[in-house]
């Protein structure tokens, strides 16, 4: 396989094929991220809630 990848690349260098690592590490970095925007919605609405000592807002 990496003959093939060499061999597309030197045909065309800014051809984007990304390896299956590269794809793996992606999806692991949009799981992460999505991962933390869940926690910052959920520390958000615990917040405006009252989960703490006391509601943010009044109303």
């Amino acid at each position: 396989m990496k003959r093939i990848e060499k061999r597309l690349k030197a045909l065309n260098p800014f051809a984007s094929n990304p390896s299956t690592t590269e794809r793996e590490k992606a999806g692991r970095r949009r799981d992460r991220e999505t991962q933390e925007a869940s926690e910052r919605r959920a520390a958000y609405r615990g917040s405006l809630r009252g989960s703490g000592s006391k509601p943010r807002w009044p109303f």
